[in-house]
């Protein structure tokens, strides 16, 4: 309800107290939705035309947006990435915008022909297919200098798991015969035979142990 105390009685009437109520209710509304660029924040809805606002859509880097928090930080960087577009600095931004890890090399720093670089870029778990690999030379070729060319790019692939967990069992085994020493010239009345076996048995533990 809206408070009767705003209206003093010389002016109230139905008119008035309509008026109250609608101011009321603007008071109530949550205005925290109009806030489009806390783009932490902003519905996840509005990402597309910020994306398209920000330039950042197609090649520029949304083809390669996977997640709702690579969307987000790649618009995020989107202004920093345009003021230094056509640099290793922007590039390299982008790339950390949607998770890729990547080393670019220019050709002073191997030893390559003028004006070409090369590039690393770890997938994480994305994974790699023609689609991906196109669209990665085109977001490269989107940021890169005019002048510069592509000479190589490399792709590895990085797997995060709690494990491996490694098992190893070893069982060594051995058959020995071994015959008394007979001396020469020494007449025996009978054969006499030694039976011997030997067995080995060891454990080994690899550590650490699982509880």
């Amino acid at each position: 309800m809206a408070d009767e105390r705003l209206l003093p009685g010389g002016i109230k009437d139905d008119n008035t107290e309509a008026l109250n109520e609608l101011i009321q209710k603007l008071h109530e509304l949550d205005l925290t939705k109009l806030l489009i660029y806390m783009i932490d924040t902003v519905d996840e809805s509005a990402l597309l035309y910020l994306a398209q606002q920000f330039h950042v859509m197609g090649s520029e880097g949304w083809n390669l947006a996977q997640s709702e928090t690579e969307k987000r930080n790649l618009i995020k960087s989107a202004i920093e990435a345009h003021r230094y577009k056509g640099t290793k600095f922007s590039l390299k931004k982008v790339l950390e915008s949607l998770n890729l890890n990547g080393k670019i090399e220019e050709w002073f720093e191997y030893g390559g022909e003028p004006y070409f670089f090369k590039i690393t870029i770890d997938l994480i778990t994305r994974g790699i297919d023609e689609n991906t690999f196109n669209r990665l030379e085109a977001l490269i070729d989107e940021y890169k200098n005019e002048r510069s060319w592509l000479e190589k790019m490399t792709l590895f692939l990085t797997a995060i798991c709690n494990g491996p967990f490694y098992g190893c069992t070893t069982i060594i085994g051995n058959n020995l015969t071994i015959y008394p020493y007979i001396p020469k010239n020494i007449q025996l009345s009978k054969v006499v035979f030694f039976p011997l076996t030997i067995q080995f048995s060891n454990t080994i533990t690899i550590y650490p142990q699982e509880a």
